[in-house]
């Protein structure tokens, strides 16, 4: 129902506090404070040439980014990267995947560790390992052990590209700050599908939370509540515990992200389309840049997306469009919470390395005034 994302390896960290006292708290629609967490560059080496640099995916959790990071030397692990979870406070890493991630093995066209989330202590991710007739998708949590982690869900197709696969999928990985869910569906060789569920991870498992129809896109989640941008153009809203409280058709779309009230899509007309989540109706539908990729996230009437080497933000209730961040190489991942905007992007191969950055939210809200 949605699609969405090694043993231990030393991190080389170069850290650069760019502005501490600009990090100011401020208020959020809900009244909550922000943390006033400063601005970062860090700079982290791996592997030469791994996969176009060393970095991979993200994802931010207010005071906590989780990231994927290429092992420098692979020692002892066959899938050569790892996941670390970072404290914004203090600039400091810690890894969190251990042996069972790391003992999979490295595919010719395996995505990897596609995706991370985090909620409070849990992490959460997706790996990928591919071949050429045949896919297999592994979900993983770490446990309170760092370098220890536990496999939640498993599933394997065959086929050698859609829409001739057949088998089973786990995509749609998100976190809203308590909680992660994810979503699992069986397509046929025509890929039409035929189940699909949308998980919560609690305890030492995971649990049903609804069950509907379409393989996912994207997916959001916030305040307890999961959105699925589903590839037949719906996005169908659930609840804390599971019903679905709206569907709202949006039509041929990247991504979608939730926002309070709002429901924000990302469109291949090069829109973002801002909808009533109690409703269904569409309040506002605004011009961006060209070129938008498929990351998107939004907070507190802001939501942000990339194109190529640059992050715009948009102004939900009125528009407003702004650069707020660009880099030397193109942005690979980027994530908008409460706390500020995480995004990273590799150097060159012989660089060795690549930069997560993270600026506050008031500067990002500033930009598109907010």
């Amino acid at each position: 129902m949605e699609r969405w994302v090694p043993w231990r390896a030393a991190v080389a960290v170069s850290l650069i506090v760019l502005a501490g006292a600009g990090a100011a708290t401020a208020a959020s629609p809900s009244g909550a404070r922000r943390p006033p967490f400063p601005a970062r560059t860090i700079t982290l080496h791996g592997p030469v040439g791994a996969k176009g640099g060393p970095l991979g995916a993200l994802a931010l959790d207010g005071p906590f980014a989780v990231y994927v990071l290429g092992n420098k030397d692979g020692r002892g692990c066959q899938l050569g990267e790892s996941v670390y979870r970072l404290d914004l406070a203090t600039g400091r890493s810690r890894v969190v995947s251990g042996h069972f991630t790391c003992s999979e093995p490295q595919t010719s066209t395996g995505a990897g560790i596609e995706t991370v989330a985090a909620a409070g202590a849990r992490t959460a991710w997706l790996l990928n390992e591919g071949g050429n007739t045949e896919s297999d998708d592994i979900l993983f949590a770490s446990t309170a052990t760092a370098g220890k982690e536990k496999v939640l869900a498993r599933a394997s197709r065959t086929g050698a590209a859609p829409p001739a696969t057949t088998g089973t999928w786990i995509g749609g990985l998100v976190a809203d700050g308590t909680r992660i869910s994810y979503a699992t569906w069986t397509t046929t060789g025509t890929q039409a599908v035929r189940t699909s569920a949308l998980w919560r991870v609690s305890g030492g498992g995971a649990h049903v939370l609804a069950r509907g129809s379409g393989a996912v896109v994207s997916a959001s989640a916030e305040a307890g509540r999961v959105a699925l941008l589903r590839s037949d153009g719906t996005v169908a809203v659930y609840g804390l515990n599971g019903p679905l409280l709206q569907t709202i058709s949006v039509g041929p779309a990247h991504a979608v992200a939730l926002d309070g009230d709002a429901v924000a899509v990302l469109t291949k007309a090069r829109t973002v389309e801002v909808y009533d989540r109690l409703t269904g109706a569409l309040r506002h539908t605004w011009p961006i840049a060209s070129g938008p990729g498929p990351q998107f996230a939004a907070s507190g009437d802001v939501a942000v997306y990339v194109t190529w080497r640059s992050i715009h933000a948009v102004n939900l209730l009125t528009g407003r469009d702004a650069v707020v961040a660009t880099a030397k190489r193109a942005i690979d991942h980027a994530d908008l919470d409460r706390a500020g905007l995480l995004y990273d992007y590799n150097l060159t191969w012989t660089a060795n390395a690549g930069r997560i950055v993270f600026t506050p939210f008031t500067r990002i809200a500033a930009a598109v005034g907010e």
